[in-house]
């Protein structure tokens, strides 16, 4: 092992934007596979997810001696691929953050698959993370982009060119399914518990 990979995240942002090439190659070999996969979270595309991760990186390589970073590396990276993703979106218009229409009629798989050898904790987790996973598609994103990634609905609004009011509905809408799917379960009024402790 090289004395450089010893390094802290914060030591190697100072020498990067030094233009420490070294520390450059070494903040993407411990972060990229993590940048990757935080933006085929939005956009479900492994390709695409790669070309949009190395793109983040060649801008902060680009940009080294402007860096300005008041949070972690690793927080910094994934907000930046957050954006990339964000920004590929918005691009390829391949999604229309329209008003939800007739919502209310929708239905969710609420079939809970869950097996008695997890404890109550993780079939509580898990069945909350498959309520989101279930969520029509952009309703997830935006709620988890503002739940998750701490982005508020201004943030939200301006990223994908809609208004603060479309956003509000499709977290209305959101969460109205996600406390359907929870009292759908064996473990109704707990579960709804863990939604409103954790999301609200």
């Amino acid at each position: 092992m090289k004395e450089i990979d010893l390094l802290s995240d914060e030591i190697l942002a100072k020498r990067l934007t030094l233009g420490d090439l070294p520390a450059f190659n070494l903040v993407f070999k411990r972060h990229y596979k993590m940048v990757v996969n935080v933006i085929y979270k939005y956009i479900d595309d492994a390709t695409y997810s790669e070309d949009i991760a190395q793109a983040v990186f060649v801008k902060l390589w680009n940009n080294h001696s402007k860096l300005d970073i008041h949070t972690s590396l690793s927080s910094y990276l994934r907000r930046a691929g957050i954006n990339g993703a964000l920004n590929y979106i918005s691009t390829q218009k391949r999604f229309i953050f329209s008003e939800p229409d007739n919502w209310e009629s929708e239905l969710l798989d609420t079939s809970a698959e869950e097996k008695e050898y997890r404890q109550e904790k993780d079939q509580q987790e898990l069945q909350l993370h498959e309520a989101i996973n279930q969520l029509p598609e952009k309703c997830r994103i935006v709620f988890t982009l503002n739940r998750f990634e701490g982005f508020s609905h201004k943030e939200i609004a301006e990223k994908l060119d809609i208004t603060p009011k479309t956003i509000e509905n499709h977290m209305t809408k959101a969460l109205r399914l996600i406390k359907e799917a929870m009292l759908g379960s064996s473990n109704a009024l707990m579960l709804l518990l863990l939604v409103i402790k954790k999301f609200i």
